[in-house]
């Protein structure tokens, strides 16, 4: 009795290929990289891309291009702000 139960509920991997596609697409690596330059969240990100969070975090553990776009904008947009910062600091003044 118990066996027959536990077979319903394994999970079975999806044999014909239907099943909900994911959305993404290569083009959006570019606009993800311009949008953490501007220091988006990534739930900010998902929004714009008009996916849940777990989605977008589908894309980045599947998708390795999205997730170095998006890490390398945030280190640019960081070492702008930490450059600018420290020229604050120094009293750095231009004309």
């Amino acid at each position: 009795m118990y066996g027959g139960l536990s077979r319903m509920y394994v999970k079975r991997p999806n044999k014909n290929g239907c099943g909900r596609k994911s959305g993404f697409q290569p083009k959006m690596v570019e606009q993800a990289f311009r949008l953490s330059l501007l220091g988006l969240t990534n739930d900010q990100i998902a929004n714009f891309f008009q996916v849940t969070a777990g989605q977008f975090q589908y894309w980045l553990q599947q998708h390795e291009d999205f997730d170095e776009a998006i890490r390398a904008g945030r280190i640019d947009a960081d070492s702008k702000v930490a450059k600018s910062l420290y020229n604050r600091a120094l009293g750095y003044t231009y004309e």
